[in-house]
């Protein structure tokens, strides 16, 4: 007879955890200790790259940040308008 052979037990799923601060970003990834940090700078180049090859994101966020500014515009003129 044979010894039976332990069973082999599926590898847990890995956690990953990200912390996203003005400072740059961790990334933290378990069972298997890695963690992994990017300063601002290294955020502003990724980002920068990222846009670069998105131009429709790229572009919305221009239209999100300048509609905005049109709301501000917009509220600033009212309040002047008043007095």
């Amino acid at each position: 007879m044979m010894p039976e052979e332990p069973e082999e037990q599926p590898a847990p799923p890995g956690q990953v955890a990200i912390n996203v601060s003005p400072q740059g970003m961790a990334i933290s990834i378990t069972p298997q200790p890695i963690t992994l940090t990017i300063n601002e700078e290294g955020m502003n180049q990724m980002v920068a790259q990222w846009l670069a090859a998105h131009p429709a994101l790229f572009d919305e966020l221009i239209r999100q940040r300048v509609t905005q500014k049109k709301t501000e515009l917009a509220i600033i003129t009212d309040i002047r308008s008043k007095r």
